[in-house]
């Protein structure tokens, strides 16, 4: 099975990423009954931009940007406690990302259409 985590890129700050993770990791326990523990957060950075449109990585045009020292403590993280990978996901593995999918994609009740129908 793969060890999935999540890893939230582009927010404007910590907090904000965590608030994100909480948010996916309740859809996830609520529709899947599976926690997504929270691998890091990638404060949004002008220099991922430049080093884009430059073809060149992120690690060698600006290596100590925000965006770039999250990514290396993201990548130490990661290095630190290695999982096995068996190649493909399993079938529980996709059941869950096409789940994902699915609680995702589900049309939102505005709260007047609650109140009418509760």
């Amino acid at each position: 099975a793969v060890a999935l985590s999540l890893v939230v890129n582009m927010v404007g700050c910590e907090d904000e990423g965590v608030a994100v993770h909480k948010r996916i990791d309740g859809v996830s326990r609520r529709h899947l009954r599976r926690s997504i523990p929270l691998a890091g957060v990638v404060p949004f950075d002008f220099s991922v931009v430049a080093a884009v449109k430059r073809r060149r990585p992120l690690s060698l045009v600006a290596s100590e940007t925000p965006a770039a020292i999250a990514i290396r403590r993201l990548a130490a993280g990661l290095q630190a406690k290695p999982e096995q990978i068996d190649g493909e996901a399993g079938v529980e593995d996709r059941g869950l990302i096409a789940g994902l999918m699915r609680a995702f994609r589900r049309p939102r009740r505005s709260s007047s259409s609650q109140r009418q129908s509760g």
